[in-house]
C-alpha cells in the first residue's frame, strides 16, 4: 500500500512539474500596431510564437478602435507602437478606457532619432515631450532606423520572455544581417537617382532621405497634357502601391501585402520599384513627345 501511494505521490508531483513548466514555457502575447513593425517582431519572434497585428495598414487613420482590437490591446504582454502621434487611436483608448496598459506599451519613437516634419521646424520642439507632434514618423522607410528599431525591441522580448532568449537573439542577427545587405541593394539601385527628386508626398521622407534623393529643384518633364496626366498618375501610383489612385492607402504601411516577416523587405523593394519604374516611364514619354514635337 504504501508502495501505491509512493507511486500516486510521484505521479502527482510529475504532473504538477509539467503543468508548472509548460505555464511557465508559454510565449508571451505580443501585439504590434502597424504591418511594418509586426514584419520586423516576426522575424525576431520566428520559432517562439506569431505577434498579433493590431491594425491593417488603412486603418491608422480611423478615428477609434474597434471592440475586438482593445480586446488585443488588454490581452496583450506588450504593445509595440510607433507613438501617440502616429496611431492616435491606441493613444485615445489607453488615456480614456485602459490607463493600466501604459506600462506594457512600448513606443519605438521615444528610442529613435527623426526627422522634423519640415525644414522649418527647430530643434528644441524634437524634444521628448513635444516630437510627437513635430517628427516625421515613417522611420522605419529608413533601413538603418529600422535596424536600430530591432535592437530596441530584442532586449525587450528577452526581459519579457528570458526563456526564449536563444532565439530571440539569434533572429536578431538574421535580421540585422539581411536588412543591412537590403539596404545595400537599395543603395545600390537608388545611387542613378541621387539628387532627382523634389520634395514631395512621392517618396517615403526617410527614404528619400538616407539615400540622398533629394534635389534643389522639382523635377523637369516634358510639358505635354498627355506626359502631365501620366506623370501625376504615376506619382499617385508610387505614393499608394497599386494601379488605382486611393489617398488612404499608403504603400509605407506595406497595402496589399501578406502580414508577416517577409512584408517589411517586399514593401522596401515594392517602393524602389515604384520609384525606378516611374522615372523610366516617364522618361519614356518625354522622348516620345520631345521627338513628335521635333517631327512637326
Amino acid at each position: 500500500m504504501k508502495i501505491i501511494t509512493a507511486g500516486y505521490r510521484h505521479l502527482a508531483l510529475s504532473l504538477t512539474l509539467l503543468i508548472f513548466a509548460s505555464t511557465t514555457m508559454a510565449a508571451p502575447r505580443v501585439v504590434v500596431s502597424i504591418p511594418p513593425l509586426h514584419s520586423l517582431v516576426s522575424g525576431l519572434m520566428t520559432g517562439v510564437a506569431d505577434p498579433v497585428l493590431l491594425m491593417e495598414g488603412g486603418e491608422v487613420d480611423k478615428a477609434s478602435l474597434t471592440p475586438s482590437q482593445k480586446l488585443q490591446l488588454v490581452a496583450a504582454d506588450m504593445v509595440i507602437w510607433v507613438g501617440a502621434g502616429l496611431e492616435k487611436q491606441i493613444s485615445r483608448a489607453v488615456q480614456n478606457e485602459f490607463p493600466a496598459m501604459e506600462r506594457n506599451m512600448y513606443a519605438l519613437s521615444n528610442h529613435l532619432p527623426l526627422l522634423p516634419k519640415s525644414a522649418d521646424i527647430p530643434g528644441q520642439l524634437l524634444m521628448p515631450d513635444a516630437r510627437q507632434d513635430y517628427s516625421d514618423l515613417g522611420f522605419w522607410a529608413d533601413p538603418k532606423l529600422a535596424a536600430m528599431a530591432v535592437r530596441h525591441i530584442t532586449p525587450k522580448l528577452v526581459q519579457l520572455d528570458p526563456d526564449n532568449a536563444d532565439t530571440y537573439l539569434k533572429n536578431e542577427v538574421k535580421l540585422l544581417t539581411r536588412i543591412k545587405e537590403m539596404g545595400r541593394q537599395l543603395a545600390e539601385t537608388l545611387a542613378p537617382y541621387r539628387g532627382s527628386l523634389g520634395i514631395n508626398d512621392s517618396v517615403p521622407t526617410y527614404l528619400a532621405w538616407r539615400y540622398h534623393l533629394y534635389g534643389s529643384q522639382q523635377i523637369t518633364l516634358a510639358s505635354a497634357d498627355a506626359t502631365e496626366s501620366y506623370i501625376a498618375g504615376c506619382q499617385n501610383f508610387m505614393k499608394v502601391g497599386q494601379d488605382q489612385p486611393d489617398a488612404g492607402i499608403s504603400d509605407l504601411y506595406g497595402s496589399n501585402l501578406k502580414p508577416g516577416a517577409e512584408l517589411y523587405f517586399q514593401m522596401m523593394q515594392r517602393q524602389a520599384g515604384f520609384i525606378t519604374s516611374c522615372d523610366q516611364k516617364t522618361k519614356t514619354i518625354a522622348d516620345r513627345t520631345a521627338q513628335q514635337k521635333n517631327r512637326t
